[in-house]
């Protein structure tokens, strides 16, 4: 059985462990679950309303923002059995648990996180920043350290979703409020982000993208397809 990291509901402000079975047939195992008990006793903070988690692809490290607490509470993973250990978390300074020291880290109501493929950089969009944390991660801890903040009011307004393109070299960030998919190239030493370009809905013969929230790259396609980058919106109820 390969351990897998899965997310629970966001009003359990946990995170489930399963294990996945290799063979035909087989399903999955409940391993563990790590649940944010506001760090009571040394415990877990951080996972208030879970909205999405990120493996390092090295497979030594697992994040995961927490839409409530404006935050990313960062675990060490173990590679083998999946079994995680709670490192910290680093809140926003408009935390609605405010945390002595905190800073802006472009993180109030974080909806997504990332890591670089070469493991060396997360990144997380903050909808009410309107803006992207970018973060240095070091392996053997998996502890974060801020580079910067790629605040944009405009073009990033509601930052929803994100990804990392295949090669490392860009990064895309769909903005539910502005309706649009915005790309940066990025620095592969620093991390640092760098405005490309957004392509707006109903501008330049832009559709579809109103209430933009997910981007996905396209690291299992080849050949042509993999020049595509695909975006999900949200369709809202009414007229």
């Amino acid at each position: 059985m390969k351990a897998s990291t899965l997310t629970a509901t966001a009003l359990t402000a946990a995170i489930l462990v399963m294990a996945t079975g290799s063979g035909a047939g087989q399903g999955l195992q409940f391993k563990a679950e790590y649940e944010d008990n506001d760090d009571l006793f040394g415990g877990i903070d951080g996972l208030n309303a879970v909205g999405s988690v990120a493996l390092s692809p090295d497979g030594t490290s697992l994040y995961a923002v927490g839409s409530l607490e404006d935050s990313i509470a960062a675990f060490s993973r173990d590679p083998v059995s999946g079994e995680l250990s709670f490192v910290t978390a680093y809140f926003d300074d408009d935390s609605s648990s405010p945390h002595a020291g905190a800073v802006n880290l472009g993180l109030n109501s974080t909806r997504d996180v990332v890591v670089s493929r070469d493991s060396r950089h997360v990144y997380a969009t903050g909808l009410l920043d309107r803006a992207v944390g970018v973060f240095s991660r070091v392996a053997a801890t998996s502890a974060l350290t801020l580079v910067e903040v790629e605040a944009d009011p405009v073009n990033l307004s509601g930052a929803y979703g994100i990804a990392v393109s295949p090669d490392d070299a860009h990064v895309y960030v769909a903005s539910r409020s502005a309706d649009s998919v915005t790309a940066f190239s990025r620095n592969s030493g620093s991390g640092a982000l760098s405005f490309l370009e957004a392509e707006t809905n109903g501008a330049g013969g832009v559709t579809g993208l109103n209430s933009a929230v997910r981007v996905r790259d396209t690291v299992t396609l080849t050949g042509a397809e993999a020049r595509f980058v695909w975006v999900r919106v949200t369709r809202l109820a009414g007229p």
